[in-house]
């Protein structure tokens, strides 16, 4: 059986743009852009799962999350269920690349515009939809 895998997306939006992550080329979906988050691990709930993961990918300290959407996807080899919180950050414009190939603070058009993993699809429709994008 495949593994089911739990996954935190943290979307943290500043001054007008949110923040994005390219994931590392050696793994799964690499070199695709990404929303900072990971997978939740035993014992955890969503959000000490997300302050830990915006702490160990972008050094950023978590201070609200708020649900915003949940979808799934079968990937073949793995089926993941996504939690995606709209938070709030410390002192954003501290973020930095800890564990990704860069990362970036783009527009709302910018962001439906980037190579996301299949994935993430219900995210950007969700977000073309509340910025009235196309």
């Amino acid at each position: 059986t495949k593994p089911r895998l739990h996954i935190v997306l943290a979307l943290v939006h500043h001054e007008g743009r949110y923040l994005v992550a390219k994931r590392p080329a050696d793994r799964h979906q690499g070199g695709k852009w990404e929303v900072p988050g990971g997978k939740r691990e035993a014992g955890e709930d969503d959000r000490v799962a997300l302050a830990r993961e915006l702490a160990e990918e972008t050094g950023l300290e978590l201070l609200a999350a708020r649900p915003l959407v949940t979808f799934s996807h079968d990937y073949g080899d793995r089926y993941l269920t996504l939690r995606c919180y709209r938070c709030k950050v410390f002192n954003p414009g501290a973020a930095r690349a800890r564990d990704s190939d860069g990362i970036r603070w783009v527009t709302p058009e910018e962001f439906v515009g980037l190579d996301f993993p299949p994935a993430n699809a219900p995210l950007l429709e969700r977000l073309r939809d509340y910025h009235r994008l196309r």
